[in-house]
């Protein structure tokens, strides 16, 4: 049986492999395309979120890439998604546009693609595409000139009386997508046959102990803490996708002396770092800037917990620690969120999750430049556990 389940790994990594030589990878967030492989190398230039590239080579977690327009450099290999090769959606044009040299409306107009006409989309920034059009010819157009090709007419129909002629690749794809379907089949038998094997065990109680396990399990503060982050996730993702000067990290783990700390939420803009710190609660809440412990009363029922703003300094400190920047350009934010009501007048950075993105939006003085937030951003995520 292990001899069976070992083949079945095996040849479903010679498989993906096969599948991994058509992938083209596409950048996550904004991130420094550097002239070497270390943080402390020299930015070339920055290739923006949606960005499609070539990876080259890999090694210790940084790719040497090269973009649609020829440039080459090492990223951190994080920040690449693996992506179907563009090439194979084709789109058509709505109306007439011009394409151009930048994704810029005021830059020079190369030609013009007519109506009807089926192009390639290479690159996605914002709201511009570098297309290809079936002559060979490149440049951006406006993203909403473009629909997407009905995908009846993208590929082969066979009738009855016509035989299809696959090109070798075409073949290779079927074959492998086969061997794929095969190893899953053999997969989920293998699994069935076990299960079927194992005895059947009485209950020594009549109460379903996965109901009982559930319900302790939802009314549980860590259940309850990861379904208040998650709100908090949402919320901070729209900012992020509103704002792309904005970055969002969530559930982050930090070194912190000997031990590992963790943050809920981290936005990292030109106006600050902001660490988040999320509680959800039910009750009042009452609490001052310098009580270690605050209190919650529910139904008559006191309960006391840690000042989450002293929670949140030791965050804060690792923040500081890791990136080498000053304390006041790092933000300590506590969110609140579920049914709760503040009962004392709280310090001004202990909100309710509706305040939440303006509290963040009224920070309008510039502390980083850029491309530091996208130093900041990569040192982060290469240092989290």
């Amino acid at each position: 049986m292990k001899k069976c389940w070992i083949l079945t790994v095996f040849t479903f990594l010679i498989t993906f492999n096969g599948f991994a030589d058509d992938l083209k990878y596409q950048a996550i967030s904004d991130v420094n395309c550097r002239a070497g492989e270390f943080q402390e190398s020299l930015v070339l230039f920055i290739i923006h979120k949606d960005d499609v590239v070539d990876v080259l080579e890999s090694r210790n977690n940084w790719s040497f890439v090269q973009t649609a327009d020829g440039k080459n450099g090492f990223v951190v290999s994080t920040f690449l998604a693996p992506i179907n090769d563009l090439k194979a959606i084709q789109y058509v044009i709505k109306n007439d546009v011009n394409c151009r040299s930048k994704d810029d409306i005021d830059s020079e107009i190369l030609f013009v693609i007519y109506k009807d006409e089926v192009v390639s989309v290479l690159q996605k920034r914002g709201g511009w595409c570098y297309v290809e059009t079936q002559d060979g010819n490149q440049g951006f157009i406006d993203g909403k000139f473009l629909i997407t090709l009905p995908e009846q007419s993208q590929t082969i129909k066979k009738t009855d009386h016509e035989v299809v002629n696959r090109s070798p690749d075409q073949k290779h794809n079927s074959s492998a997508f086969s061997t794929l379907m095969t190893i899953l089949v053999i997969a989920v038998s293998l699994y069935i046959f076990r299960r079927r094997k194992r005895p059947k065990r009485l209950l020594k109680s009549s109460i379903n102990p996965i109901s009982s396990t559930f319900r302790n399990f939802t009314n549980s503060a860590a259940y309850k803490g990861k379904k208040g982050e998650k709100r908090v996730n949402l919320l901070l993702n729209f900012l992020k996708k509103e704002h792309s000067e904005y970055m969002v990290l969530h559930d982050v783990k930090l070194p912190m002396n000997a031990d590992i700390t963790q943050i809920d939420h981290i936005v990292i803009s030109r106006y600050g770092i902001f660490v988040i710190e999320t509680k959800n609660y039910k009750g009042w809440i009452f609490g001052e800037l310098h009580q270690k412990k605050w209190v919650k009363t529910l139904y008559n029922a006191k309960y006391e917990f840690q000042n989450p703003l002293h929670q949140n300094y030791k965050h804060i400190k690792a923040i500081e620690s890791l990136l080498s920047i000053p304390l006041e350009k790092v933000f300590s934010i506590v969110v609140f969120v579920g049914d709760s009501e503040f009962k004392t007048v709280m310090p001004i950075n202990v909100i309710e999750l509706p305040e939440l993105l303006s509290y963040i939006r009224s920070f309008q003085d510039s502390l980083f430049t850029q491309e530091e937030v996208i130093k900041y951003n990569e040192m982060i995520i290469n240092n989290s556990a």
